[in-house]
């Protein structure tokens, strides 16, 4: 059973990280084949560009950048980043990128339920690499951190 569910999660990241590539030619397309100027696209366009950028750091886990989008550290806030993403893509207008927009948006509505499934199945609360677990048992010597509630 751990074996399927490693498996799985591998091909899942896989598609993930393949997604990235595929919104930032989506947000391209977008911009090149603008018939004129549409503030509305460039901005979504710009968007699409910067979010597939933002989902292949956050598949690589990339350390430096998981520190400010704390969110993309476990699965139920990559889901939901995915879910929103994959819906952003359905706002493209145009000859080539409605058909390319809709492909990309339900593959990543796709990986974002996955995951989300996936968040229920194998809860993991992933650290940062290189920063302490704060639920981990304090070091001897280190006061425990206080809570404000």
């Amino acid at each position: 059973m751990a074996d399927i569910k490693r498996t799985l999660s591998i091909i899942l990241r896989v598609i993930t990280i393949l997604a990235g590539p595929a919104l930032m030619v989506l947000g391209i397309l977008g911009v090149v084949t603008l018939g004129g100027f549409n503030i509305a696209a460039i901005f979504l366009s710009a968007y699409v560009i910067i979010f597939g950028a933002v989902i292949i750091l956050a598949e690589l886990k990339w350390v430096r950048f998981l520190r400010w989008f704390t969110f993309l550290l476990n699965r139920r806030g990559r889901a939901c980043f995915y879910i929103f993403v994959g819906t952003l893509c359905f706002g493209f207008r145009g000859s080539s990128t409605t058909v390319f927009g809709i492909i990309v948006g339900v593959c990543v509505l796709i990986v974002g339920a996955s995951q989300l499934v996936f968040s229920f199945i194998d809860n993991d609360k992933a650290a940062v690499p290189g920063q302490a677990d704060p639920q981990a048992a304090p070091q001897q010597g280190v006061p425990p951190a206080v809570s404000a509630v």
